[in-house]
């Protein structure tokens, strides 16, 4: 009698499975279809009693015939028993394998909002928590094209886990991007992308470790980089993770105040071992080529537009590649600045050639430097050495005045005084100075 029972309740519960089946696609598919004016299309859809509903081969096209989202298989495990004897959702677990996502701002924005409403309408008329839910998502694609750029994730591997009160989530895939506007011109770039880490289910903290590997763009190839990236309370903080390499960075954003602050810290930093640079640049490559010990603080306030804006400050002793100072050198830098403004409170160039030193700054909206420089012992030609004292003043917008006395081998020049007007048509002078043998000497011109 018992299994006569079971049977004839299995047989109504099949029945009625199948007639929601039915009902599902003839019903909430079809609505679906309409409202995103869209055509959906599958090859099966199948329901284990009580346990899951899975959809194969499942295309979404446009009018045209463009393929917007393809699904090999999507699986969604349910229980019947979270749905009418508690609050929780009754969704177990979602699957989504061999997938593809393609989303165009201009062609399918209108469509994107009208499936966020749609859930969002879901979600309102039933709330239910979010617990115990499993999202695995296997070899799935995604592309898009958006006023920013064109890019795309391949070979993406997702999981979510919702099964306690942190959300655990890893993230695998490669991504791409092109025509990105960067400095001026269109850049592209790749990557590999590894992401592991926990949230809090109020999302009011965060912690990923994340992994960079085989990054390329147009000008520059980078070696594998870790960081750490974690939100709390009010703040959000980029940490680079790899404590054998020489160069540590790390980035903080006050999201109250809206302020970005970055700093680094470098030891006999080569930037050659990480940094491959591609375009024929002398410059860029000697730099890349030379040698960084020092820190630096770069403070950027999004909340305001004035000459502080931006400010920074350095220490930095920088040994400059020989394709760029063919002998051996050692800059020391200690810099502060803001927009309008660069402080040297020192900067000194040691080399076997000589040295020069500098205390002033360079106004950024002038163009124009303010200061003292000093050269000793500058060897030019086979024997001769150059020794000067210069004091640099701006005077107006357009006027630099420069006062100076020089030695260079058996020549001897004092009160050297120099006036340089800058004007559209080009630069005027106005210098005069004392020849130890020949007396006062003056002269002026373009």
């Amino acid at each position: 009698m018992t299994v006569l029972i079971l049977l004839i309740s299995g047989f109504y519960l099949y029945n009625y499975l199948d007639k929601t089946i039915k009902l599902f696609k003839q019903d909430v598919i079809s609505s679906f279809e309409s409202s995103i004016d869209k055509v959906i299309t599958y090859e099966s859809i199948s329901p284990s009693i009580l346990q899951y509903l899975e959809i194969r081969n499942l295309f979404i096209t446009d009018s045209t015939g463009v393929c917007l989202v393809k699904i090999d298989n999507f699986k969604i495990s349910f229980s019947l028993y979270k749905y009418f004897f508690t609050d929780n959702l009754p969704i177990g677990s979602i699957y989504v394998e061999n997938s593809s996502l393609a989303y165009d701002h201009v062609r399918d924005f209108e469509t994107l909002k009208t499936v966020l409403s749609y859930f969002e309408k879901m979600s309102i008329s039933r709330k239910r928590k979010l617990k115990n839910l499993e999202i695995k998502g296997r070899n799935i694609s995604l592309s898009t094209n958006i006023p920013s750029g064109h890019f795309t994730l391949k070979r993406l591997f997702l999981d979510i886990d919702f099964s306690t009160d942190i959300i655990s989530i890893d993230f695998k895939t490669a991504v791409s991007g092109k025509n990105i506007p960067l400095m001026n011109r269109q850049n592209s770039f790749t990557s590999d992308i590894n992401i592991s880490g926990k949230t809090g289910r109020d999302f009011s903290w965060n912690s990923y470790d994340i992994e960079l590997e085989n990054f390329k763009t147009d000008d520059f190839f980078l070696k594998k980089q870790n960081f750490n990236l974690n939100h709390s309370d009010r703040k959000i903080k980029l940490i680079k993770t790899r404590a054998r390499d020489p160069f540590d960075l790390y980035a903080e954003y006050d999201i109250e105040d809206r302020i970005l602050s970055v700093s680094g810290k470098a030891e006999n930093y080569y930037p050659s071992k990480y940094i491959k640079y591609y375009r024929k640049n002398k410059t860029a490559d000697s730099l890349i080529k030379s040698v960084y010990s020092g820190t630096a603080l770069v403070l950027y306030r999004f909340s305001e537009n004035t000459e502080n804006q931006l400010t920074y400050t350095s220490d930095l002793s920088i040994s400059v590649h020989k394709s760029l100072i063919p002998f051996k050198n050692r800059i020391n830098a200690v810099v502060t600045g803001n927009k309008e403004t660069v402080s040297f409170s020192s900067l000194d160039i040691v080399t076997e050639k000589g040295n020069i030193s500098y205390r002033g700054f360079y106004n950024l909206k002038k163009n124009l430097p303010e200061g003292d420089l000093v050269l000793r012992n500058i060897k030019a030609g086979n024997s001769m050495l150059i020794n000067s004292d210069i004091s640099v003043k701006i005077g107006g917008e357009n006027r630099l005045f420069i006062l100076s006395d020089t030695e260079a081998g058996d020549l001897k020049l004092y009160n050297i005084e120099c006036v340089l007007n800058r004007s559209r048509t080009g630069i005027s002078y106005m210098l005069s100075y004392i020849d130890a043998e020949k007396g006062f000497i003056s002269s002026e011109g373009f």
